[in-house]
């Protein structure tokens, strides 16, 4: 019965892992700035629960603070108190240091972290106002880690309306940018290679301006940004999006505007278009996958593996044979037109 009354911590762990040394630190916390712990029926089950939860949370964030900090997150200050974060390390070192794949933020695996603490501070001896600081605290790392799961689950909603999306995320329409920069008066000799090379050059005739940028991404951006040269151009920016960077192109127009010529303009930004690299959903791989048959499907895989395995039907069989013949020939003539079954002889579509 006097137990019952007695301020109640529970017990340190031997350290055995990095996990034990986060669980001491805690209780180590708790006994500083809450001096007077649990008490009453069952308060040794209620505390061991709740710093269990309390643990669990913050070791499975540990690794991933700076991404959250990225976010605008940060780690409320009673928690900045713990052992390993005054000294601006990190619990987990093995997350970092092991050969392993690194486990990235499941919002799943947060929402159940987050919903577990939930259960034990909703609880009466939460309410009591010994407990008030350091609650208001625990509920500002939730806080946190809600705005987190937010943004995950926003992030998750985007990329899967790019995943069944049936266009290209990706469009030269919306993401380019053309424009026409003057002579200048003044030029850095930093330029003067490229304004050499441009001077050599016809008008609108386009090359890929990467060859004489920066290697460096900032160096590449202030570059381009400033481009003074002793000939008119026109420069072609199209943002490919993430890691993939900016494509950049480049040509010469005439000094006079009135000599210049949308149509030249339009011929180069149709052929730069031309080849670009092309970025498809996996709904529009799907949409593709849906035209083509099983027996050209079996022919492809026949001509990329070697299997020698054949089809039991003969009918298919017989297909495959002139499917394979065709490929192997490469011979466009041995493919009928259909459209003399038509009475069709002009030769107006031969090119196609």
């Amino acid at each position: 019965m006097q137990r019952a009354h007695q301020p109640y911590f529970p017990m340190q762990k031997r350290e055995d892992t990095q996990r034990d040394t986060l669980y001491n630190d805690v209780i180590s916390l708790l006994r500083k700035n809450q001096k007077y712990g649990w008490s009453g029926v069952n308060s040794e089950s209620i505390a061991k629960k709740f710093v269990d939860r309390l643990v669990a949370l913050l070791w499975y964030i540990d690794p991933h603070w700076e991404k959250l900090i990225s976010r605008s997150l940060k780690l409320p200050d009673i928690f900045n108190e713990l052992e390993q974060y005054q000294c601006n390390e990190n619990y987990n070192k093995f997350y970092f240091t092991g050969h392993h794949k690194k486990e990235q933020l499941s919002r799943e695996k947060i929402e159940q972290l987050v919903k577990s603490l939930e259960s034990s501070i909703e609880q009466p001896w939460a309410s009591k106002d010994k407990w008030m600081d350091f609650i208001i605290q625990v509920l500002l790392l939730i806080e946190s880690i809600k705005k987190y799961i937010s943004y995950l689950q926003e992030v998750n909603q985007k990329m899967n309306t790019i995943h069944y999306s049936d266009v290209s995320t990706r469009n030269p329409g919306c993401d380019l940018k053309v424009y026409t920069i003057e002579v200048s008066d003044s030029i850095h000799s930093k330029y003067e290679e490229l304004s050499n090379f441009l001077l050599e050059k016809d008008s609108y005739e386009f090359f890929d301006l990467d060859e004489y940028t920066p290697y460096d991404v900032i160096q590449k951006y202030n570059y381009i940004k400033n481009l003074p040269l002793n000939v008119p151009v026109t420069i072609y920016r199209y943002y490919q999006g993430n890691y993939l960077g900016t494509v950049n192109y480049i040509w010469k127009v005439p000094v006079r505007s009135d000599h210049r010529s949308e149509t030249e303009n339009a011929r180069i930004i149709a052929a730069i278009n031309e080849n670009l690299p092309k970025y498809y959903t996996r709904q529009m791989r799907k949409n593709a996958l849906k035209e083509v048959t099983p027996v050209v499907l079996r022919t492809l895989y026949f001509d990329l593996t070697g299997d020698a395995s054949t089809t039991n039907n003969v009918i298919s069989k017989e297909i495959e044979e002139r499917l394979r013949i065709m490929m192997q020939l490469e011979d466009p003539s041995i493919i009928v037109d259909l459209r003399t079954n038509n009475g069709f002889k002009g030769k107006e579509f031969n090119r196609f």
